[in-house]
C-alpha cells in the first residue's frame, strides 16, 4: 500500500492598517457553503483586528492527499476593508513525524 502524504499549508493575510472593518479568513476542505460554516471547516484565522490594528495573521491546517481546498477572506461588520494581500505556502510535507503541522 502506497501512502500519500498530507499537506501542511500555511495561510499569511497581509493587512494595510486604519480599515474601517477587521478581517478574517478560514479554509474548508473541497468546498465552502457560506449557510453552514462548520461544514467541510480545516482552520480559519482566529484573531480580531486584522486590518484595523493588526497587519498581518497566519494560520495552518492539514489536507488529505489529492484534496481540494478553499480559502475564504471576508469582513466583519461592514463592506469596506482595508487592503490585503494573501499567500498560501507548504503544498507537501513528506517528513517523518507524529503529523505535518506543529
Amino acid at each position: 500500500m502506497e501512502l500519500f502524504p498530507l499537506a501542511c499549508l500555511t495561510v499569511t493575510i497581509n493587512a494595510a492598517l486604519g480599515g474601517p472593518g477587521d478581517i478574517e479568513s478560514a479554509a474548508y476542505l473541497s468546498a465552502y457553503d457560506p449557510t453552514n460554516l462548520c461544514l467541510n471547516y480545516l482552520g480559519d484565522s482566529a484573531i480580531s483586528g486584522l486590518g484595523t490594528t493588526v497587519p498581518n495573521v497566519q494560520y495552518s491546517f492539514v489536507v488529505p492527499a489529492q484534496s481540494d481546498f478553499v480559502v475564504v477572506v471576508n469582513t466583519i461588520g461592514t463592506t469596506n476593508s482595508s487592503q490585503f494581500s494573501g499567500t498560501v505556502s507548504g503544498f507537501f510535507d513528506v517528513t517523518p513525524g507524529s503529523g505535518p503541522c506543529p
